[in-house]
């Protein structure tokens, strides 16, 4: 019997997803938001790759909310990722460890993606339009970032793991 027929339904996960996904896209947008003279330049050089990292930051609350889901059921679920383990410490993390955790990670992630977009249009500029190794390092964190994301939601969504939700064992 799949985890999927184990849930317990949680009546807020909609709106618990979505208060998630605006406080990630307000974190991550202040930048956009302040005057122009206040930031010593924007975190992101190009419109492509500020979209791209949203759509990230997106998939990663996603997958944060379904973490939370793994921490609320301790009993029935684990972290299976050996490296997600390691950063929050155990495969049986607290809900807060897991929102502060990655929070933090989303906030990091941002912060390289502009600094790689950064330095790409830079190199682009100053050679001539040549955008060489970095131009391949920032599609690469892309590709990465959004593989790895990808599978693990996908992954929890076919074992049944819900955003913010309860799973009870039998």
């Amino acid at each position: 019997m799949r985890l999927r027929d184990h849930f317990t339904p949680p009546g807020v996960s909609v709106i618990a997803v979505l208060l998630t996904l605006l406080v990630i896209l307000l974190l991550s947008g202040c930048a956009a938001i302040m005057p122009v003279g206040s930031l010593p330049e924007r975190t992101y050089a190009t419109k492509a790759a500020h979209r791209a990292e949203l759509a990230w930051l997106t998939l990663h609350a996603v997958d944060t909310a379904q973490t939370v889901t793994i921490a609320r059921s301790p009993d029935c679920l684990r972290e299976a990722n050996p490296l997600a383990s390691a950063v929050y410490g155990s495969d049986h993390p607290s809900p807060q460890r897991v929102l502060l955790t990655n929070v933090a990670l989303g906030w990091a992630h941002y912060e390289l993606g502009g600094w790689l977009d950064r330095n790409t249009e830079r190199a682009f500029v100053e050679d001539s339009g040549a955008r060489g190794g970095w131009y391949v390092a920032r599609g690469a964190y892309y590709a990465v970032s959004f593989l790895g994301t990808g599978l693990a939601v996908s992954n929890n969504a076919s074992q049944g793991i819900r955003p913010f939700s309860r799973v009870e064992c039998r």
